[in-house]
């Protein structure tokens, strides 16, 4: 089941597949801070992991990295291997064990074959 919610400025598209635990949300680019209004993901207790979908303007680099935080800053997960999607996202999935409620922000960067990194945006979201 696909439910569309439109918020001020942004969307989000929460999905529960049934039977599988996983809980998909897609996260637009931009910041949905400064609509003044935060995407909310619903982690529900038989929810098992979440599943990230990153849109974002800047498709030109061979990896992708995404650092979660906590609102305070404190990375609760990484990943400097990424790379997009056949539809042109960056995705990800992790353990709905470790978003307890409270705001999340999801720095994503660029990864040059270097290994550089460029910060190409922020993403905001709570989990009730």
């Amino acid at each position: 089941q696909l439910a569309e919610e439109q918020l001020k400025g942004s969307t989000r598209r929460p999905t529960e597949v049934n039977g599988t635990g996983v809980l998909a949300i897609t996260l637009l680019s931009g910041g949905v801070r400064e609509s003044g209004s935060t995407t909310r993901v619903p982690v529900q207790p038989d929810t098992r992991r979440v599943k990230f979908k990153l849109d974002l303007a800047a498709r030109d680099y061979p990896r992708y990295g995404v650092v979660l935080q906590t609102a305070e800053g404190l990375r609760v997960w990484s990943n400097s291997n990424l790379s997009l999607t056949p539809d042109k996202f960056v995705s990800f999935e992790v353990s709905a064990k470790i978003l307890a409620s409270g705001d999340y922000r999801i720095v994503l960067s660029g990864v040059k074959s270097s290994g550089a990194r460029d910060e190409l945006d922020n993403y905001y979201f709570r989990v009730p």
